[in-house]
């Protein structure tokens, strides 16, 4: 809950407690949320001594500091019972407002904590301190924005859910992405890839502006139609492949476009552990085959007879592929990686029903040294 709009709520109706009460008068506050009785208890000091920096909501917790220390008397904070309605009702009413919300009171500069300590900086707090200035300037790019605006479309229409722009950012960061595959799709969400209308600008060079049009279908040749429409060998043998595994599964395939590749992070099959698998798969699938689909796309277009991939060739790469990231799963559920080790009970259902000759493997084949292939 740290960071949350419902904290935000809380902090706000601490305040309004607090001005509300004589400063000589003891005051008990009850809190729906442990994390912000410990926020302004345990954590304060350190919050303070890092100057708020990398804060959700510093802007009222600092005031809300420094209103509890103008008061003269002692303030008690403390959880609520869990059968509060009360505190409950309260809690979900101030999150709902929360954009409403106006801070009145007047913070007391002898009180005021400015800037951080320089025993407590350190070289990533003052990387994000940095940043927060700088993102004060930043305005949304309209390419940006558009990407977004379908990523949120297709989850709507295909799982019923309107993710917000955060939760779309964290998506894509998701842990079951390659490094490759999530710099691939924060790149193609920014629109930042030097393909279509971005050749347009060197309008002295016609040989540069050719290539913002696709050849072979004679439409401009933007990420989506690159990764989703364009006729040239690539895009339609990979998706035909990735159908044919999904569907081993037992689920039913959907017609691709930009925004489920730009989601594949966010959907949840199910809370059992073999749905959990399946959404796991799902997320590696969907992104290394999009990179993939890049990879071969800039391969032809750097090549200077422009030769396409045969299908043999963009299949083996594909299997080739989805091989390299079993034998990693497989690696990675050694317990030398400690903490970062994948669960061999996650990767067993991950890969379940997709492998070659699966009825004639061990029960346990992630430990075996036998070869284990993708059954495509």
């Amino acid at each position: 809950m740290y960071g949350t709009d419902r904290q935000a709520a809380e902090l706000y109706d601490i305040l309004k407690a607090v001005e509300a009460t004589p400063a000589e008068e003891p005051l008990k506050i009850e809190l729906q949320a442990k994390e912000t009785v410990e926020l302004l208890t345990d954590q304060l000091p350190d919050i303070e001594d890092r100057g708020y920096i990398g804060i959700s909501n510093k802007k009222i917790l600092s005031k809300v500091a420094n209103s509890l220390r103008k008061r003269r008397t002692q303030t008690f904070l403390r959880k609520a019972p869990p059968d509060d309605k009360a505190a409950k009702n309260s809690a979900k009413i101030g999150s709902t407002l929360i954009n409403r919300l106006v801070i009145e009171a007047s913070p007391d500069p002898r009180l005021e904590q400015s800037g951080a300590k320089l025993s407590s900086m350190t070289q990533a707090l003052a990387y994000k301190a940095i940043r927060e200035q700088r993102m004060k300037k930043y305005s949304r790019r309209n390419c940006t924005s558009m990407n977004i605006a379908k990523a949120q479309a297709s989850m709507t229409n295909i799982h019923k859910k309107n993710p917000t722009r955060k939760e779309i950012w964290k998506g894509l960061r998701h842990g079951d992405f390659t490094r490759e595959a999530r710099h691939f799709l924060i790149m193609t969400a920014h629109d930042a890839y030097m393909v279509g209308t971005h050749w347009d600008k060197f309008n002295q060079r016609p040989d540069l502006q050719i290539r913002a049009t696709c050849r072979k279908c004679n439409v401009t040749k933007t990420m989506e139609h690159i990764l989703t429409e364009c006729n040239c060998n690539g895009q339609k043998t990979v998706w035909r492949l990735v159908e044919e595994l999904w569907e081993k599964k037992g689920h039913k395939w959907r017609s691709i476009d930009l925004g489920i590749i730009l989601t594949c992070g966010l959907p949840t099959l199910g809370k059992n552990k073999s749905t959990q698998g399946d959404s796991r798969l799902y997320r590696i699938i969907i992104s290394d085959s999009a990179r993939l689909i890049w990879l071969i796309r800039n391969k032809r277009v750097c090549n200077d007879d422009g030769q396409e991939a045969s299908e043999i060739e963009i299949r083996n790469k594909w299997i080739a592929m989805m091989n390299k990231r079993l034998q990693i799963d497989r690696e990675m559920t050694h317990q030398k990686f400690e903490k970062k080790a994948l669960s061999k009970t996650l990767v067993l259902a991950t890969w379940e029903r997709t492998l070659l000759d699966e009825n004639q493997l061990e029960g346990n084949w992630i430990q075996t040294n036998s070869e284990v292939l993708v059954g495509i």
